[in-house]
């Protein structure tokens, strides 16, 4: 078990360490699961996310679900969860384009500050098992609504762009020139921004293989689940690109995870799991690796 435990935390550390530019967090979770029969059972959960290397609350939030399993092989699900979001720091490139020529031209960019969202989630879901020796191979599809509370955020706009001529010119004039990501604008406004309630619609697929170790309430398993979102149709973009946001962009992200569960006399779980987060949705942007620390008690 200590070597098993080794390795998995070997793989963390090397998966970490290999992409030093992305950011990295530590997500918490403490969980508590009622059983009623062999079918039923309710479940119920906290839980706090530490991102921006690991310097800033980024989520905290509750959650309360129920699953209803008919058969060994499946399992159906549904839940709810309110959420506090943290939103990092956004800059927009923004463009122009002219009417008649299609031509698409810099303008300026838009940069909202950081801010706090509450979300309101919910889910339901289907998990198909099928175990073939001590292996065990699921697949999870889960259709998950997230209504986005208004909020307010101060933001920068910069706007008319200036050559080094322009930018002369303009201090000649005695008119400010603002600089911004090395380049001259002859416009700067800071305003409160809006920030509109918004509803999402996602369908989240995950694929998991575990390993039961004989004589060890330890269950190494391994997973990768995609996120898609249902409102900008189906595509492939994983990036958001602000040249083309609102018509190609489609949100879509990737999460793989290498863990392990130990169980202690059926009733105390605790987990330990390697996440890394690759692609764009609502809630991130960019590329993510982080350790889940988690606990459940079951009765």
């Amino acid at each position: 078990m200590k070597r098993l435990l080794s390795l998995v935390l070997g793989a963390m550390a090397v998966l970490s360490a290999s992409a030093q530019s992305d950011d990295f967090g530590i997500w918490t979770e403490v969980g508590i699961e009622k059983k009623f029969g062999k079918k039923l059972s309710l479940e119920g959960g906290v839980e706090a996310r530490f991102e921006d290397k690991v310097t800033k609350v980024t989520r905290t939030g509750f959650n309360i679900g129920v699953t209803y399993k008919p058969w060994k092989f499946l399992r159906f699900g549904a839940g709810y969860a309110f959420m506090n979001d943290w939103k990092d720091t956004e800059v927009n490139t923004k463009y122009d384009t002219d009417a008649e020529t299609g031509t698409t031209t810099f303008s300026g960019y838009n940069i909202d500050k950081d801010f706090r969202r509450n979300k309101h989630r919910l889910y339901i879901q289907a998990v198909g098992k099928l175990d073939v020796g001590r292996f065990s191979f699921s697949l999870r599809e889960r259709l998950q609504y997230t209504h986005y509370r208004s909020d307010e955020t101060n933001s920068i706009k910069y706007r008319t762009p200036l050559d080094e001529e322009s930018k002369e010119f303009y201090e000649m004039m005695g008119r400010s020139v603002y600089t911004y990501n090395n380049q001259y604008f002859g416009s700067k406004e800071e305003v409160i921004d809006n920030k509109h309630s918004k509803n999402r619609y996602y369908v989240r697929s995950r694929f998991q293989v575990s390993y039961n170790i004989k004589g060890i309430p330890l269950e190494p398993y391994a997973s990768i689940e995609l996120s898609h979102c249902l409102n900008k149709g189906f595509g492939f973009s994983t990036h958001k690109s602000s040249a083309t946001e609102g018509s190609s962009w489609n949100p879509k992200k990737y999460r793989y995870t290498i863990g392990a569960d130990y169980t202690i006399k059926k009733t105390h779980q605790f987990g330990l799991a390697y996440v890394y987060n690759h692609g764009t949705d609502d809630d991130n942007e960019g590329d993510l690796h982080a350790i889940n620390l988690s606990y459940k008690f079951k009765f």
